[in-house]
Order: structure tokens, then sequence, then C-alpha cells
């Protein structure tokens, strides 16, 4: 096995390790979750992330039998086509939010981030062109589930009204 082999194996089984992390995270925090709406949110983000991991399951037998990079189409995810129903949203909340739930949330953006500049930084410093393309079109999904996080957010922080009075407010 040559040497590019044996760095993009590592690429990949890296990437692959932290989305089966994402994956059993965002699981775990939709089991914790009370609130309908941020558990089926982690439930999409756990769906894409096991899509990811299956792609890069696939590339990593590809590469290690030595049949090299399969090109492959990264369809949408689930949770890309939301996202412009999600910023037109006009977004409230009745009553405080959940401490843990915004803890779940940060957590979960956390992962995203780092997906994105993972993904990101390798599709830069790779020479393929389609090992570029697909690691792009991943930092691009990620973004989309970082881009719902944050809106998930948003709504948890967001003051809420009650009959035009102020219920809360989250200014420190």
């Amino acid at each position: 096995m040559e040497n590019r082999d044996k760095e993009l194996l590592k690429v990949l089984r890296t990437a692959d390790e932290a989305e089966k992390e994402a994956l059993l995270t965002y699981l775990k925090f939709a089991r914790q979750t009370g609130d309908i709406g941020g558990k089926n949110m982690f439930i999409r983000l756990a769906t894409d992330e096991y899509g990811h991991m299956v792609l890069l399951d696939n590339q990593i037998n590809s590469v290690a039998s030595q049949k090299g990079w399969q090109s492959v189409d990264v369809d949408k995810s689930v949770v890309e086509p939301l996202l412009p129903r999600i910023s037109e949203k006009d977004i409230r909340t009745m009553g405080k939010a959940d401490a843990n739930e915004l803890s779940a949330l940060e957590a979960a953006r956390a992962l995203e981030q780092r997906a994105i500049s993972y993904y990101s930084t390798n599709a830069k410093n790779n020479a393929l062109p389609e090992i570029q393309t697909t690691f792009k079109r991943l930092a691009e999904m990620e973004q989309a589930h970082l881009t719902l996080i944050e809106a998930e957010i948003d709504s948890v922080k967001k003051t809420g009204f009650w009959f035009d009075t102020i219920e809360y407010s989250v200014e420190m």
C-alpha cells in the first residue's frame, strides 16, 4: 500500500470516528430532550451522521482493499431542505428554556464546527479532485447541521412574551 493511501485511510478513519461520535451523541441528546421538536432535530442529525458514516466506511473498505477512491454523489441530507423554512420561521418560545437542552445544543454546535473544519481542511489538502469534492460536500452538509442547531439555540434563547408583557429576559 502506498503512503498516499495510508494517509488517506488515516483521514477517512478519523472522519469515520467523528461521525460515529456525533451519531451516538445525537441519539443520546434525543433520548434526554423532553421537547419533541428538539428530539426530532437530534434524530434528523443522527440520521445524516449515519449516512456520512456509511459513505466513509465504504471508502475505507475500498481504499484498504486497494480498489482506490470510489466516486460517489453525496445526496442532500434530510436537514438541508428544512433550512429555508427555519430561517423564515418566526421563532418564539414559551417560558424559560431548559438548561440541559441548551447545553446539548451547545455541544452539538461544537461537534458540527469541528466536523466542518476537518472536512474543509482535508478537502484543501488532498490533491485528488474527487476526494476534494466529497469532503467539500460533507462540509456543506455539516454547515447545514450547524445552521439548524444555531436556529434551535436562537429559539431557546429568544425572549418570550405573555399578553404583551415580557415573561423573561435573556440579558446578562
